[in-house]
């Protein structure tokens, strides 16, 4: 399994998340017409550590992409998301991990034929 199915299945099993995404959280991009709010997710680095046993995990990060029609929605997703971010441990299978939110932005996504969505995007280093 790969560290972001863990991040993903982690993130759908807490109530707080599902009662708010459902289960509209994707890779990359979320489906054109999907349900609002949703969340994407994607690997932006992953630097690699080094050591005489060769090449370690380094410390993964991905962006997290909170779309939303309305401000309010956006901002309820990500204050749900950052306690469950915050130095918080999780584990799947193949491993445990923990999560560090580095970052936030906010902005908007124009779409075709729409005035927009708004957007969120929260960065999240893992540690391996």
């Amino acid at each position: 399994m790969s560290l972001e199915y863990a991040l993903v299945g982690y993130l759908l099993r807490q109530p707080e998340v599902v009662a708010l995404v459902g289960s509209r959280i994707e890779p990359v991009r979320n489906v054109q017409g999907s349900v609002m709010p949703a969340v994407a997710y994607q690997l932006i680095s992953r630097p690699q550590d080094y050591s005489h046993d060769g090449p370690g995990l380094g410390e993964p990060r991905v962006q997290l992409t909170i779309s939303g029609a309305t401000f309010t929605s956006v901002s309820a997703v990500a204050n749900a998301l950052r306690p469950l971010l915050a130095g918080k441990r999780f584990t799947d299978r193949d491993g445990e991990y923990t999560a560090f939110v580095e970052n936030e932005d906010d902005g908007i996504a124009p779409t075709s034929g729409q005035a927009g969505y708004f957007v969120r995007r929260m960065d999240v280093v893992i540690v391996c």
